[in-house]
């Protein structure tokens, strides 16, 4: 098995403590449903920084992420069939999938 990150960008962001509580409840029902194939549901993500040998700046543009998860999958395409159910992509996001690799 490979493992996949799974990068979000946008989706829905809660407007109540009902929405928050809809929310993570897809959240829950996603991971239970995809099972062993999800090994860190992951988090939002709230603050960025870009780092170079030479400099660290704050990122505050539409490039930035809303999140992350991690998978594991047979294949890019199952990888692919994991992320199109995932919450966020069902909310007006998308999640761009990463195929990772050893390389030790």
């Amino acid at each position: 098995m490979t493992k996949y990150i799974l990068m979000y960008y946008g989706g829905k962001r809660p407007q109540s403590p009902e929405e928050f509580a809809a929310i993570m409840e897809a959240w829950r029902t996603w991971t239970t449903e995809t099972g062993k194939a999800v090994l860190d549901s992951g988090n939002p993500v709230s603050q960025t920084a870009e780092v170079t040998a030479d400099r660290v700046a704050a990122r505050t543009n539409n490039d930035t992420p809303s999140g992350y998860s991690i998978i594991q999958a047979e294949s890019m395409e199952q990888a692919v069939q994991i992320a199109q159910t995932t919450p966020v992509v069902h909310q007006g996001g998308q999640a761009i999938v990463y195929e990772t690799f050893k390389v030790i």
